[in-house]
């Protein structure tokens, strides 16, 4: 037996052992830091209940947006009866009113949060985008296409604007710049996971 091939099989199992202890020391960093990031968001739970409501909620209305939005041409076309040109006018004319209603209904929802408080707002408004859901999916059963494109306006008004104010409401100073992050956070993971 060669003694050189004997040294080398012994530093190839040297560099083995090494690059499995790195990947190990990888791995317990990344479980170490995702479990960090857990226990942050239970503390967070513990120190203001209204914000863990707040994200939840928030990330259902993602979601929900996330999944339904990228199949919308094609529910219209099929309720269009596979006119797809007259499927394109609609998302054209969905698109236009609800970049224009936005910029007068927005502003509306913020005064009235202001006034009733954003409590309320947020359990009316989500009681509100439910029974849109149902519209939609009654709708899409009975191929009634001005239900569908009525019911459609509705989510638009979205509550991202009394999401934020509410969480600039519970923030302090010091958890201001954390609150948001998490938000906007919550709010990527809803887009990511919503059409996934």
């Amino acid at each position: 037996m060669n003694p050189h091939t004997h040294e080398t099989d012994d530093n190839n199992l040297i560099r083995d052992n090494n690059i499995i202890k790195i990947e190990q020391v990888q791995s317990q960093t990344i479980n170490e830091k995702l479990t960090q990031k857990f226990y942050t968001l239970l503390e967070l739970a513990r120190e203001n209940k209204l914000l863990l409501i707040i994200y939840t909620s928030l990330y259902i209305m993602v979601f929900g947006n996330a999944l339904v939005f990228p199949a919308l041409p094609l529910i219209l076309v099929s309720l269009c009866n596979d006119d797809s040109a007259r499927a394109a006018e609609l998302t054209g004319q969905y698109k236009f009113f609800n970049g224009f209603l936005s910029l007068f209904i927005i502003p509306v929802m913020g005064m009235v949060s202001d006034k009733l408080g954003r409590k309320p707002v947020i359990v009316i408004w989500s009681m509100v985008v439910m029974i849109d859901m149902l519209l939609l999916l009654h709708a899409t059963a009975t191929s009634n296409i001005y239900l569908f494109v009525v019911a459609l306006f509705v989510p638009v008004f979205s509550m991202f604007n009394i999401y934020t104010a509410a969480v600039a409401d519970l923030s302090n100073d010091e958890s201001k710049a954390k609150n948001f992050g998490l938000m906007f956070a919550i709010f990527g993971l809803g887009m990511v996971t919503g059409p996934a």
